[in-house]
């Protein structure tokens, strides 16, 4: 089996390394960060995020056929990344190494399991509904939030390491590196733990037990960055890395002046917030429950990205607050114009245009065209990304994104 999967990697990582010696890389790199470095007057950034895999592998290419449990996942690394490069390329970046992440227990849930219904098949991607069960009752029940004590698995590291190295160590540069980019994102795991539709009442109804739900998990995700840092178990996330909800993380003000390689802290990495369920909470509603706990977080790193789905052209002021903001995510839902008047530069700006396009019956270019063209023109000259994401269909038809980025790689260079 081992030579089995060896000769597998070592087709795909040809393929990669071909598309990773183009120079548009490099060239894609500078374009990533004259974005996050605010210069104005350059041109937009475009990047496809959340795909549709289940709907992908009309060709078979994507089948799995390795057999050892971390080289399928290296396998399925390569096999996406192929794949994208040829159909949905956008601005995306390969670089000519391959990773291997220091294995530790660390854990966004906290110890917090899932009690919930499903309805729909998750085989590949595939999108399912959830009808989520509330598992916090009283104040005493926040308990169930662990502050869990982190344990690096130097050995479980080094057997990856070895594989990898085994199987295409002549080929590539094999590196090693711990936690990069973290996700905070207190209300998206709450809403998890708990009926949304109660959430929203209880944000009225009940507001100490809503306060010492977040306040716990900000505790307890603070606990286990603390233990990173002090474990020198955090690595850098400003390149080819997916910050927030948005785009590649390349920017000049990172790792910044007080950075150590030897040593990775918070302070050298970007961070990020979101409340995706408050999208209709009040500025001083999200304030008191969300983003007072946000800024315990992100006040640790050198540059915050903030949001998602959330529409956020009426949280701008309170949004100030946060003194290392760099990006805020433009939701589908969200008044770009104000957005981009009051910003006027001072962020990027992710922009996500909607993904239903892809879903209707009829694919109508023109519509999408016109669209795209009414984004660009509101925020041009600005700081901005395209992100498409949550693509959860496209009717099998991969031909409709890589239409969408033609006709928007084609408005921008016009």
């Amino acid at each position: 089996m081992v030579d089995h999967d060896r000769e597998i990697i070592r087709i795909l990582i040809s393929q990669y390394l071909e598309y990773a010696s183009d120079p548009i890389n490099e060239a894609r790199r500078k374009g990533w960060h004259r974005i996050n470095d605010l210069e104005l007057n350059v041109r937009p950034m475009v990047w496809i995020n959340e795909e549709p895999w289940q709907e992908l592998n009309y060709d078979g290419f994507l089948t799995l056929q390795c057999h050892e449990p971390y080289l399928r996942d290296v396998e399925r690394f390569l096999r996406r990344t192929l794949f994208k490069w040829k159909y949905l390329q956008a601005d995306m970046i390969i670089d000519p190494f391959l990773t291997v992440r220091k294995v530790t227990n660390f854990d966004e849930f906290c110890g917090m399991k899932i009690n919930e219904d499903i309805i729909g098949d998750m085989t590949e991607g595939g999108v399912v509904s959830h009808g989520y069960v509330t598992q916090f009752v009283t104040i005493d029940d926040v308990e169930k939030i662990k502050m869990i004590d982190i344990v690096y698995d130097a050995i479980e590291t080094e057997r990856r390491l070895d594989l990898l190295r085994d199987c295409c160590g002549d080929m590539l540069k094999i590196r090693m590196e711990g936690q990069g980019f973290i996700h905070f994102t207190p209300w998206d795991k709450i809403a998890m733990w708990y009926n949304p539709m109660e959430i929203l009442m209880d944000l009225m109804l009940k507001p100490e037990l809503m306060h010492a739900i977040v306040n716990r998990y900000t505790n307890a995700m603070l606990y286990q960055l603390d233990q990173l840092e002090a474990m020198n178990l955090l690595a850098l996330c400003n390149d080819n890395v997916r910050i927030g909800s948005g785009g590649l993380g390349y920017v000049s003000d990172l790792p910044g002046s007080n950075y150590d390689p030897n040593y990775i802290h918070p302070y050298n990495q970007w961070g990020n917030a979101m409340p995706q369920i408050f999208s209709e909470v009040s500025p001083d509603m999200h304030e008191e429950f969300a983003l007072q706990y946000d800024r315990k977080w992100l006040n640790r790193f050198g540059l915050s990205y903030y949001g998602c789905c959330e529409p956020l052209h009426n949280k701008l002021g309170i949004l100030r607050s946060i003194s290392n903001l760099r990006k805020i995510s433009v939701s589908p839902w969200a008044n770009i114009e104000k957005m981009a008047s009051e910003t006027n530069g001072r962020y990027v700006l992710s922009i996500k245009p909607s993904p239903a396009c892809f879903a209707e019956d009829l694919w109508q270019p023109g519509r999408v065209r016109d669209n795209l063209l009414r984004l660009f023109e509101i925020t041009r000259g600005l700081p901005v990304e395209f992100i498409f994401k949550d693509i959860s269909t496209c009717r099998n038809d991969v031909t409709r994104i890589t239409q969408c980025c033609d006709i928007m790689r084609e408005i921008i260079e016009a």
